[in-house]
């Protein structure tokens, strides 16, 4: 298992195109970062692995809003994961390991 963190726009781009969600930036980025360490300690807790996604390979153009990726977003996300899974896969038949 590979658990995946939220990635969302930088702080200054949260309310560009959601007008909605200004003067909460801070929040959000509050959120987002408590929503990574959970995921990291349950990942931990249960002897899984937990994926930072590399938000500085994500050009702030590249957002839709908040959170949302047009297509070369998207294509960099799932390179990311990809090559984590690939990694781990590697990883694991070399440890001779067998996880659920």
């Amino acid at each position: 298992m590979l658990l995946v963190g939220f990635l969302q726009a930088p702080r200054e781009r949260l309310s560009t195109n959601r007008p909605d969600l200004a003067g909460f930036e801070d929040a959000f980025v509050a959120g987002v970062d408590k929503h990574d360490r959970i995921m990291a300690d349950i990942a931990a807790t249960y002897h899984q692995r937990f994926l930072r996604l590399d938000r500085s390979r994500f050009p702030d153009d590249w957002f839709l809003d908040n959170c949302h990726l047009k297509e070369p977003g998207e294509a960099e996300k799932s390179r990311q994961i990809s090559e984590a899974v690939l990694a781990l896969l590697k990883t694991d038949a070399a440890d001779g390991q067998d996880r659920p």
